[in-house]
């Protein structure tokens, strides 16, 4: 059990996720670390995530659909807790995620949130790669879970999500870097204490990164990034970092791969910047 009995909020945002509720809020409220409060904010479910959420000792907030952005905001605008989380209503946390996220939190007024390893489970197993926090490289790729323990007036002073990342699915990337930019650092906790589930997904609704639907979203993407974060996603410091991945996928320390879909999305950034000097209209 931790040392300190803070009050710690959990957020879990749902639509239609009623069949994988349950086992999110069982996770949240069966936490070492106690004191926890747990909100359910139903985003305009159709299913019976309402009816699950309400079996439970636990607030249970609805709204018209809105977004999972909104929703999280609400949720943070009524939690009580001095350090506060998301926790998406088909993910579940391990018994300890919220003590050993909390315990760097408690111990260092430099860090501002705490994120973990990640455990794939459902369609399938493993995982991703996760690193240390650093604003550079957060800058390239998100590595930090949507998951992480916040200071709640850290989480009030960027502002909260920014509702207008949820359509190109990156709000999480978008929230970190709010972060980063602001100096409010991160840390790593190397354990992978939330399990993230994966949906079967059907050979033809996959799309690849040429589709039309995908480049329109990763051109949205890298539009609001860098509106949002001018300094992090400046000219100078695209080009340098472009400059630097041949050398990196030489020594192994990036993949072909990578290389390329950041050349793609750094390439967008670029054009969109020549555009505001020449006048032309790039990205919306």
């Amino acid at each position: 059990m931790s040392d300190h009995n803070e009050l710690v909020s959990i957020i879990i945002p749902c639509h239609n996720h009623g069949q994988f509720l349950g086992e999110a809020i069982e996770s949240a409220l069966h936490q070492t670390h106690q004191p926890v409060e747990v909100f359910v904010v139903d985003d305009g479910s159709t299913d019976d995530s309402a009816q699950v959420a309400s079996r439970y000792p636990i607030t249970v907030l609805t709204q018209p659909r809105a977004g999972v952005c909104a929703a999280v905001n609400r949720g943070m605008r009524v939690a009580r807790g001095q350090f506060v989380m998301r926790l998406d209503a088909d993910d579940v946390l391990e018994p300890t995620f919220v003590e050993e996220t909390l315990t760097p939190l408690q111990h260092h007024a430099d860090i501002h949130f705490v994120y973990t390893s990640v455990a794939y489970f459902g369609a399938k197993a493993g995982s991703y790669a996760v690193e240390e926090f650093d604003a550079e490289s957060l800058a390239e790729r998100n590595y930090v879970h949507a998951s992480a323990l916040m200071r709640r007036v850290s989480f009030e002073r960027v502002g909260g999500y920014d509702s207008s990342m949820a359509r190109a699915r990156c709000e999480d990337w978008d929230l970190w870097l709010a972060f980063a930019e602001r100096g409010l650092a991160g840390a790593f906790v190397p354990k992978p204490l939330l399990r993230y589930r994966q949906h079967p997904v059907s050979s033809r609704n996959t799309l690849t990164w040429t589709s039309w639907q995908v480049l329109q979203r990763n051109l949205l993407m890298a539009t609001r990034l860098q509106v949002n974060h001018p300094r992090l996603f400046a000219p100078g410091l695209l080009l340098r970092r472009l400059s630097r991945l041949p050398a990196r996928v030489r020594h192994g320390g990036a993949s072909p791969r990578f290389a390329l879909l950041l050349t793609l999305l750094y390439g967008f950034m670029l054009i969109r910047s020549l555009s505001q000097f020449t006048g032309v209209r790039a990205f919306a």
